[in-house]
């Protein structure tokens, strides 16, 4: 039994559908499980109209989401060819009913609160599935479309829910197996869920990954794949460095590293599910369905360069925390356990005698945080900066390798350095109008001659 992932890009139109349906026809026999995102830009377009709605301008709402169903029956008429007279059809409109009523709902409210957004976003899954599913079994592909808010059991964090996992892995696994027992392939929504008392949540954006690798988890599947755009993982951003070079091979732990530091192809949580089963996870690209793709698995490669991968972070904020600690002082310990309260982690943390520094995202760094660090210290904001992490196995060579490193990103905008945190990985922060140009001289150095058993 393998789980396939399919992201928003991947389902965004009716060729991309219709690729996605071969792709999965030709595994069949691997008895495929499916998990499906929102289709393109589906959920950030719904945002947009729950947005206008409690602005009170309900009159463009409506109209944002006359474009989303537009859009899908577009798509939907190009798949199947009785679709007004198709099951697929019914819940599309039964879901685009609904959404009109919650956005009018919203703009009489003026309110968006974050567990109505999530009932807002949600939709973007449950149409798309719904459309997929239909289209799955015109093509002769026995789907079961199931309703991850009946398995995905989660914790009442609205935007950002976080599985209640012993419950939802015994949920999906019940559900998951019994279809596949009847010859069923079972499609699920990846980025929501619900709390025990059923209100809808959500994972938050690029959750579907999770949802993969937890399902993964609760049938022991063979293999967990991640279908996207793109060949796999790769030694930098294409977008940033043209010349970047797909990664054959990575372990669980640098993966992990990677996406926790900004590398955009697997979501930071999905790696856990995989480790705790030992499942092997393949980031494979539906524009070559026959590729390798890139292989997470436990194993660390060994490999001639000391860099497998450079990620990067953009915006970040800088905060300084002013006043005379160390490591050992017990107001570290509270400034984390207040950190870890607001639900956020800081991407680089580094302690002296006279306060510490902390890398956010932005949007981490809200205003309430603020206001209670400053009860441990005198804060200072740095903004329009960027975040830069080699990550490797090589990088536990230690001295040698930073020494080198310092060398190539010695300059001026060059703010902070941080190694030892982790032993497979460098961090440091830069002027964001510096960054393509540092990604580009690092990727020059460190992979001018890749080793062909590890990149290609």
């Amino acid at each position: 039994m393998i789980v396939m992932k399919f992201g928003g890009a991947t389902v965004q139109d009716a060729p991309c559908i219709e690729n996605v349906s071969r792709i999965v026809r030709d595994r069949l026999s691997r008895q495929p499980v499916i998990v499906v995102s929102a289709m393109g830009k589906t959920t950030r377009a719904l945002l947009e109209a729950a947005v206008l709605a409690s602005a009170g301008s309900s009159e463009a709402a409506v109209q944002a989401l006359d474009r989303i169903r537009t859009a899908h029956a577009a798509t939907a008429e190009k798949l199947i060819p009785d679709w007004e007279r198709s099951d697929g059809f019914r819940k599309l409109q039964s879901y685009f009913t609904e959404l009109n009523k919650l956005l009018i709902g919203i703009s009489i409210l003026r309110e968006l609160s974050p567990q109505s957004q999530d009932k807002v976003l949600s939709y973007g899954e449950l149409i798309a599935t719904a459309l997929i599913s239909d289209s799955f079994v015109r093509r002769h592909i026995p789907a079961a479309l199931l309703d991850s808010r009946e398995l995905m059991v989660t914790d009442d964090r609205f935007t950002q829910a976080s599985p209640i996992r012993d419950i939802a892995i015994e949920r999906i696994r019940t559900a998951v197996l019994g279809s596949v027992k009847l010859g069923r392939v079972p499609i699920l929504q990846g980025y929501i869920g619900s709390t025990r008392n059923g209100a809808t949540t959500t994972l938050g954006f690029e959750g579907s990954d999770y949802t993969a690798a937890l399902t993964g988890a609760a049938v022991d599947a063979s293999e967990i794949q991640i279908w996207k755009e793109v060949p796999g993982m790769m030694t930098a951003d294409p977008d940033v460095v043209p010349q970047a070079l797909k990664v054959k091979s990575v372990s669980y732990e640098e993966a992990a590293e990677l996406t926790f530091l900004g590398a955009k192809v697997l979501h930071p949580k999905a790696v856990e599910p995989a480790v705790s089963k030992k499942i092997p996870i393949r980031i494979l690209c539906t524009r070559h369905p026959d590729s390798s793709g890139t292989l997470i698995t436990e194993r660390t490669v060994e490999c001639r360069n000391p860099v497998k991968s450079i990620a990067y972070k953009k915006p970040v904020q800088l905060l300084r925390l002013h006043n005379e600690f160390s490591i050992g002082d017990p107001i570290v310990d509270d400034i984390w356990k207040l950190i870890r309260g607001y639900g956020v982690s800081p991407v680089l943390t580094a302690v002296s005698g006279s306060g510490m520094v902390m890398i956010f995202d932005p949007i981490q760094l809200t205003e309430s945080l603020l206001e209670d660090l400053r009860k441990f210290g005198i804060p200072e904001i740095w903004t329009g900066l960027a975040s830069i992490s080699l990550v490797g196995s090589g990088l536990r060579n230690g001295r040698e390798t930073v020494e080198t490193l310092i060398r190539q990103i010695s300059g001026n905008g060059l703010q902070i350095v941080n190694y030892g945190t982790s032993p497979i990985s460098c961090t440091f922060v830069v002027e964001e109008s510096l960054m393509p140009a540092f990604v580009n001289r690092l990727h020059d150095f460190y992979f001018s001659q890749p080793d062909p058993e590890v990149f290609e």
